[in-house]
This record gives structure tokens, C-alpha cells and sequence, in this order.
């Protein structure tokens, strides 16, 4: 019976020795797994820096009307893909259209009055010039005569008067002093004859000359024309532009992100159409503790975790780091004029650019980044 009694009393010790030593063994793993954890997390907190508030980022283009206007087309929607040059809005021009109508039949107008005023001036020229050497020459004969007849003259009155000296002496008859006078009377008239010719000669060389100030007049009004047709010519460029400005393009490939107007609505001048940005150009914006930024360096490699595509993993590089925190570019600073102070650690913005670009992102959308600090 004692027997029996040793052994129940001995029973329960040897039933409970494997269950304490399986709660020890639990333990010790708990105990290892965890300080392996925390062992790893240390580690990666030693190699790495981890941000997970970081966003997508893009250069977001807003398109405005530069005229006031009706829009009569608009032909996209947020999502759309366009490329350069395609055609987003088109604002009503046919005002436009009907004044730059207007200054074209003007300069075609102008166009064909500087043509009849060239026409004129060279008619004007070739008349003129050859009315000019014409007189001028008919000028240099008539002198000629006229200083001809003047000698002739001048003989006939100094015959005349030998003859009228020889009749009173008797030695030429009547008729020969009569034949003097006459001589005399005959270079009188040729003198005075060509004196007129002489004058006529002059007067029309002077009429030439008055001819040839209509050149002055004609290129005159060819300058006016000119000056005329220079203006309408910049205020058909300013119109031209004006209507260019009233088709909305795309300056590059992106994609519509939000769109503001829809047909038909009257925009003023910087009204908003829409916003795109180009879907190759992304980059995550992250902001740093400011206690961070000397473990690491422009240059240093990221992987990014996209929270929409969990299976995602994306690499990239640190391409900028902000010269400022952002708390210096606040709408609203802080000065802290009451003199109590609450040390807050500072963020500052970075850049890190993709190592290759993925369009099934989109610009706002969250992401982790984790940089390697370990090569720094």
C-alpha cells in the first residue's frame, strides 16, 4: 500500500515537468523572435531612412483663356491623353475673322494705289526728263541766235550810221541810206525775235522743272502709303495672334487631370479651362526630419511602395533637397511673439526621381519610401 501511495504522490511531478519546460521553450522563442525583431528593426532604422506620408508629384499645367469669349468647342474630359499641338478648347473669333477680312481689303487697297503711283511716277519721269534736256537744248540754241543776231545787229547799226555820216557827205545816194535803215530795222526784229524765243525756251524749262516737283509730291504719298500699309500689316499680325489665341493647344503630351468650363460658357480673360501634366514627368515629393539629413545625400538610392499597388515596388534616387523647411514657406508663420517655445522638429521637401517611369501612376497618390542610408 505505501508502494501505491509513493507512486500517486510522484505521479502529478513528472506529469507537470513537460508542460513547464514546453511554457520555458515558448517563452525563450517568444523571447528570441522578438529580440531578433527588434534586432532587424534596429538595423533597418541604422540603414535606412523611412518616410510614409511622401506623395506622387507632377508638374500640373493650368490652361486659361487669355481673351474674354465664348467657348464653342471643348472636346475633352479629365482622363483624357492628348498630344502637343491638339486642339483642347476653341473660343468664338468670328468677330476677329471679319476685322482681320476688313484689314486685308485695306492693304489690298493700298496695294493698288502704291501701283497707280508708281505707274504715275514713272510716266512723270520719262516726260519730265526728256521735256527738261529738250528745253534745255532748245535754251542753248535760242542763246546762240540771240547773241547771232545780237552782233549782226550791232554791224547793221554801225552801217547805219557810216551810211548816214557818207549821205551827208554826199558820197552814197538816197537809197543806199534807205538799205542801211532797213538792214538795221531787220536785225532789230531778229534780235527781238529770238530775245522771245529765247524767252519761250525759258519758260518752258521752268515748266518742266514745275513738272518734275509732281516726283516730289508722288513719292510723298508713296511714303504715306508705305507707312499706312506698315500699321494695317502689325494690326492684322496683332489680330492674327488675337485669333491664334483663341484655339487652345496642348504644348505638350500629358493627360487631363481637371477641367473647369464646359461649351458655351463666356469665360473672361485668365478664366481656367482645365489642368494637365505630362504622365513621363513624375517624381515623389517626400518631406525629411530635419534630424535625418545627414544621413544621407543627393544621389542616394529609394524603394518606393505605392499604397494603391501593393505588389508594386519601385526604385528611384534622391535628385533634391529643399535649401529651406517648409515651415518657411507657411501661408500662416509662427513668430512666436509671446516668448514660450515648443521645439518641433522640421521637415524639409526632397525629390527623388523614378529610375524608370510607370504611367499606371498618377500624381497625388500615396507612397513609402525607404532610403538607403548604409552607403552614405
Amino acid at each position: 500500500m505505501s508502494e501505491a501511495l509513493a507512486s500517486t504522490g510522484s505521479g502529478p511531478s513528472k506529469a507537470g515537468l513537460p508542460a513547464r519546460l514546453l511554457r520555458l521553450t515558448i517563452l525563450l522563442a517568444v523571447v528570441i523572435a522578438v529580440g531578433l525583431g527588434g534586432w532587424n528593426w534596429w538595423q533597418q532604422r541604422q540603414a535606412h531612412v523611412f518616410v510614409t506620408d511622401a506623395r506622387i508629384a507632377s508638374d500640373m499645367v493650368t490652361l486659361s483663356a487669355s481673351q474674354a469669349g465664348y467657348v464653342k468647342q471643348f472636346s475633352v474630359q479629365p482622363g483624357d491623353r492628348v498630344r502637343r499641338g491638339q486642339l483642347l478648347a476653341q473660343l468664338d473669333a468670328d468677330e476677329l475673322r471679319l476685322r482681320i477680312d476688313e484689314v486685308a481689303g485695306e492693304l489690298a487697297r493700298l496695294d493698288a494705289e502704291r501701283e497707280r503711283l508708281r505707274a504715275e511716277r514713272t510716266l512723270v519721269r520719262s516726260r519730265t526728263d526728256s521735256g527738261i534736256e529738250m528745253a534745255r537744248a532748245t535754251i542753248a540754241m535760242a542763246e546762240a541766235d540771240y547773241r547771232g543776231h545780237r552782233t549782226m545787229l550791232a554791224q547793221a547799226e554801225a552801217d547805219g550810221a557810216r551810211a548816214k555820216q557818207l549821205f551827208a557827205t554826199k558820197v552814197i545816194s538816197s537809197q543806199a541810206l534807205e538799205d542801211a535803215q532797213t538792214s538795221f530795222d531787220n536785225a532789230t526784229e531778229r534780235v527781238r525775235q529770238s530775245e522771245a524765243a529765247l524767252t519761250e525756251a525759258r519758260a518752258r524749262l521752268s515748266a518742266a522743272q514745275v513738272e518734275n516737283q509732281r516726283m516730289a509730291v508722288i513719292n510723298a504719298e508713296l511714303r504715306v502709303i508705305d507707312a499706312r500699309t506698315t500699321t494695317l500689316t502689325a494690326r492684322r499680325g496683332q489680330l492674327e495672334v488675337r485669333l491664334e489665341q483663341r484655339r487652345v493647344v496642348a504644348d505638350m503630351d500629358g493627360v487631363i487631370g481637371q477641367t473647369f468650363v464646359d461649351r458655351g460658357e463666356y469665360l473672361r480673360p485668365g478664366a481656367r479651362l482645365l489642368m494637365m501634366h505630362d504622365p513621363d514627368n513624375l517624381w515623389v515629393a517626400a518631406n525629411i526630419k530635419e534630424t535625418e539629413l545627414s544621413r544621407f545625400s543627393t544621389g542616394a538610392e529609394v524603394r518606393i511602395n505605392v499604397d494603391a499597388y501593393p505588389n508594386l515596388q519601385l526604385a528611384g534616387k534622391i535628385t533634391w533637397i529643399g535649401p529651406a523647411a517648409t515651415s518657411q514657406f507657411a501661408l500662416l508663420p509662427n513668430p512666436n511673439p509671446s516668448g514660450n517655445f515648443t521645439k518641433v522638429t522640421q521637415r524639409v521637401p526632397v525629390r527623388i526621381d523614378f529610375d524608370a517611369a510607370d504611367r499606371t501612376l498618377s500624381p497625388g497618390m500615396m507612397v513609402e519610401v525607404v532610403i538607403d542610408v548604409a552607403k552614405h
